[in-house]
């Protein structure tokens, strides 16, 4: 959990700097997290 949000604050610097490159980036690995965080949390029979 704390990647996930050191990944989203990462990306909030990057959308007040305007830096596009690093947003498509961040954005990528923060929607990969998000994706592993919601399947960790599935019971095992899903």
């Amino acid at each position: 959990m704390a990647q996930f949000t050191r990944i989203f604050d990462q990306l909030l610097v990057a959308v007040q700097g305007r830096q596009v490159d690093d947003i498509r980036v961040l954005v990528k690995s923060y929607a990969q997290k998000n994706c592993h965080l919601i399947l960790s949390a599935l019971p095992e029979a899903c």
